[in-house]
């Protein structure tokens, strides 16, 4: 009989015990042929000239005893374990993280590489399902969670699961297994179900250690005491700001702003449904899109939907979506907005005055369109709860928050009108580089947008301009790097 677990379009597994290892321990009580499945891609196992799909035939204890050890992990990690310089892109399969990796560690000096190796390798045993398995070769699987979303990577290929629903799935297949060793008296047998058990009921101080990356003695000093004694998760967006925030902030600062956000008891008021839909059917729409065109796609759609065609107000919107804005000063981290919107608290955007970006009028406006684009669509999937404008944020997300905003304050067709218009009947260079100036000039007072960001929207209109004609453009940048490669954040 084939037992089976999770659903068909998810991950889901098929394992079929077997009775011919010929042997009477644990590996012949958990000897079976096991099928893995992310969506409709076959990952364990293979078609056989029959049309038959085969199993991996071997002992499953290795897997509950990978669980034992990983779930923690599992269920709290969620950034990668080394900085990489992402060139506009994350890794999200084995082979493409252990590359990018590989590259980072040889442009570091040999004692910092050695350290950021021993972290890679431990990330990947308690990461990769493949590690779990000795003596048997199968293809990686990289699990990593992203908010209420779980990232799977396999070879070339990325899918993004429900996080709860896929720990659920693990969770039925380690039953079955540590059921078919129940009641063995063999150290191997015995040792694999108390971890089994104990791995599920980590104590919540050492899950924020795991999820934050500090030790147990700065976990203790710097989260409420509410939260040290709260089961898991009852206050995530807690630990998603501190994670976010990483060493960006001392100690002590990080302790008075986690006692404030914890303050924050009101449960959230969001009557955003449609737009939620919304905002859901437009990135459909367009299928697979680079995050950055995500980013143009869904201001455009709600320009449309809010009526909005000339000076958006990013401030008054939010307003208007029972979230409120509190000023706070942080001179230290590069930290521009924390934006908590977890169910249980008032949703909120703490402004950074001294923020690289927020301290100015313009970076103010942009820092709450990034934060209006999360509201959209990423507190159902990959930020739930909170967001750190200048924290430890995937890529990606930001890269479709900073596109966002820059189309939200100016579509790229309204700066491509406006430069055509300036530009129209003038033919020396000279004037028609003194109309770009007045044009950018202009455009930035009308829309609120800094010079930088109405300088990208010109360049990323599709306009022709001279390179000449470009140059005074990109002299308004601080970076010169396209925003659709770059990982810096481009606007202010």
């Amino acid at each position: 009989m084939n037992l089976t677990f999770g659903r068909i379009g998810a991950l889901h597994l098929s394992l079929r015990w077997r009775d011919d290892h010929g042997s009477d321990g644990p590996i012949s009580a958990t000897w079976g042929s096991l099928q893995l499945w992310v969506g409709d891609t076959l990952v364990w196992g293979k078609v056989g000239p029959d049309s038959q799909v085969e199993g991996v035939v071997w002992n499953w204890i290795d897997l509950l005893e990978f669980f034992g050890n990983a779930w923690p992990y599992l269920s709290e990690q969620e950034d990668w374990p080394i900085p990489i310089d992402y060139s506009g892109k994350e890794p999200y399969h084995v082979n493409e993280f252990s590359g990018f990796s590989r590259a980072a560690l040889q442009s570091l000096p040999e004692e910092a590489a050695e350290e950021y190796d021993e972290r890679l390798r431990d990330f990947l045993i308690v990461h990769d399902l493949a590690e779990g398995l000795h003596g048997i070769a199968v293809t990686p699987i990289l699990l990593l969670r992203r908010g209420n979303q779980m990232l799977v990577g396999k070879d070339k290929q990325e899918f993004i699961l429900d996080f709860r629903e896929t720990m659920d799935t693990l969770e039925q297949v380690g039953e079955a297994i540590a059921e078919r060793i129940a009641g063995r008296t063999d150290r191997r047998s015995v040792l694999a179900l108390e971890r089994w058990q104990l791995c599920r009921h980590v104590d919540n101080c050492s899950r924020l250690a795991i999820s934050t990356g500090r030790s147990i003695e700065s976990v203790r000093n710097i989260f409420p005491e509410e939260v040290l004694r709260a089961s898991n998760d009852e206050f995530y967006e807690i630990k998603a700001a501190a994670r976010m925030i990483g060493s960006r902030l001392p100690d002590e600062q990080l302790k008075l702003l986690l006692k404030e956000i914890t303050g924050f008891r009101k449960p959230g008021n969001f009557a955003l449904e449609s737009l939620w839909r919304s905002a859901k059917d437009c990135l459909a729409d367009y299928g697979n899109l680079h995050p950055a065109e995500e980013g143009y796609r869904l201001a455009d759609m709600l320009r449309g939907t809010l009526g909005i065609s000339g000076r958006a107000e990013p401030e008054k919107i939010l307003q208007n979506w029972s979230v409120k804005i509190r000023e706070i000063s942080i001179s230290a981290g590069g930290i521009d907005a924390i934006a908590i919107w977890g169910r249980n608290r008032t949703p909120t955007v703490l402004l950074n005055q001294l923020g690289p970006r927020a301290k100015t009028p313009t970076g103010r406006r942009s820092t709450l369109a990034h934060e209006i684009c999360h509201i959209l669509v990423d507190i159902d999937g990959a930020l739930p709860a909170a967001e750190v404008l200048g924290g430890n944020i995937p890529h990606s997300i930001e890269q479709r928050a900073n596109a966002f905003a820059a189309e939200f304050l100016l579509p790229r067709s309204l700066a491509k009108e406006l430069i055509s218009q300036e530009l129209n009947f003038v033919h020396s260079l000279e004037e028609r580089l003194r109309s770009i100036a007045r044009a950018v000039q202009s455009m930035s007072s009308t829309y609120g947008a800094s010079h930088e960001t109405v300088a990208w929207q010109i360049l990323n209109s599709g306009i022709n301009l001279k390179s000449s004609e470009q140059l005074i453009l990109r002299q308004k940048l601080k970076s010169i790097i396209d925003p659709y490669r770059s990982s810096t954040t481009w606007f202010n």
